[in-house]
């Protein structure tokens, strides 16, 4: 899963941030993102290996239009890798004084499928 956040992030040219990593740098859009949930599956082929992962994605942004842009960004750049669930936002953070988005998308991980 690291490996493609990682990717999104490079291609996005926006920082992603594991959640609950403080952000050094105010003032600059960035991402962050967790594991809400990882439920093993059954699949037809009994890959035991292969499980369903719940993504929450934290867009931040100095400005509203900008979220929305962002968001949009990796929507289409995680076309193909998730189904996304819900959208919030944005709504303007106190704590960070920026624009916030979120995105939860759900993903299937396993060698199949990274």
């Amino acid at each position: 899963m690291n490996h493609l956040i990682y990717e999104v992030s490079k291609k996005m040219g926006v920082p992603f941030h594991s959640a609950g990593t403080a952000q050094t740098k105010r003032g600059a859009n960035y991402i962050t993102w967790q594991i809400i949930s990882d439920v093993p599956l059954q699949t037809i082929d009994y890959r035991s290996e292969t499980s369903k992962v719940r993504l929450q994605f934290d867009i931040y942004a100095q400005q509203e239009g900008v979220a929305f842009v962002i968001s949009d960004n990796l929507e289409k750049e995680m076309n193909g890798e998730g189904l996304v669930l819900a959208r919030n936002g944005p709504f303007f953070d106190v704590d960070t004084k920026m624009y916030r988005r979120t995105i939860d998308m759900s993903v299937l991980k396993g060698n199949r499928y990274q």
